[in-house]
Parts: C-alpha cells; sequence; structure tokens
C-alpha cells in the first residue's frame, strides 16, 4: 500500500502544480489546498527515510517525545526535525 501511494506522489512530481512538501503556509485556506496526493505520499516516505535512518526504536522515542510536548499547541517543521 505504501508504494502505491508513493508512486501516486511520484506521478503528481510530472504535473504542472507539484509543490514541495513543506513551505510558507499563512492561513487555513492555504492550507486546504495543499493536502493532496504530495503532501500525503512524499511526507510518508519523508518519515520512513527518517525511521530508516535514526532507527524504530529511536524514531519512536522522538515521535512519542514530539507529540507530547506539542500536544496543546503549533509546531512547524524545524520542531520535528
Amino acid at each position: 500500500m505504501f508504494l502505491k501511494k508513493k508512486y501516486r506522489g511520484y506521478l503528481q512530481d510530472l504535473e504542472t502544480s507539484t509543490h514541495p512538501i513543506s513551505g510558507e503556509v499563512n492561513d487555513t485556506e492555504k492550507a486546504t489546498t495543499i493536502f493532496d496526493g504530495i503532501t500525503y505520499s512524499k511526507g510518508a516516505s519523508t518519515l520512513k527515510c527518517l525511521l530508516s535512518v535514526v532507527g524504530e526504536q529511536n524514531f519512536g522515542k522522538a515521535m512519542e517525545n514530539y507529540f507530547h510536548k506539542f500536544q496543546y499547541g503549533n509546531t512547524e517543521l524545524a520542531d520535528l526535525l
């Protein structure tokens, strides 16, 4: 299933409407326009790569800490990285 969704993201890269997985989002209207196959497929692929680099145990602990720290607030990409 992951590979199928990842492939969908790659196909959307070929279109002229492609966009990066991170960027400036100034309001909720803009946010609603960027949640598509690119966002989810590339985002999932990026997280899988990160998991493979740091290892499953370290990744799991880092995610646990991240969700605990920001459970009642907003975050930025730098907070995750």
